[in-house]
């Protein structure tokens, strides 16, 4: 997003610094300069508007790629968590019926 921003102020001071410099050494009438200058003005306004519509739709497609990352990654962390859990789960029971086992074998001792 930095380089975007980056990139969006150049291109907007250097056509701005261009715009300028165009329409002060090109011979004309002050009041078409004026106008000239209103109609550079609007153009680049424009182009700032869209330059900055278009940041923005990236930042949105960024982030809406970022969450479902985030949720395929939380699912397959819970899927494994579940795994384990049943794992540790099936252990706890074995070791309890091992332990049954092992208490009847001694009462019949």
């Amino acid at each position: 997003m930095n380089d975007t921003n980056n990139t969006l102020t150049a291109f907007l001071v250097g056509a701005v610094a261009g715009g300028v410099a165009a329409l002060l050494f090109a011979p004309m009438s002050g009041e078409r300069l004026r106008e000239r200058i209103a109609e550079r003005s609007n153009d680049l306004k424009e182009r700032g508007t869209e330059q900055a519509q278009l940041a923005a739709e990236k930042a949105r497609a960024t982030v809406d790629n970022a969450r479902e990352a985030a949720k395929q990654k939380a699912s397959a962390v819970s899927e494994v968590a579940k795994q384990k859990a049943s794992a540790v789960s099936e252990a706890v029971g074995e070791g309890k019926a091992a332990y049954r086992r092992e208490l009847e074998k001694a009462k019949a001792s």
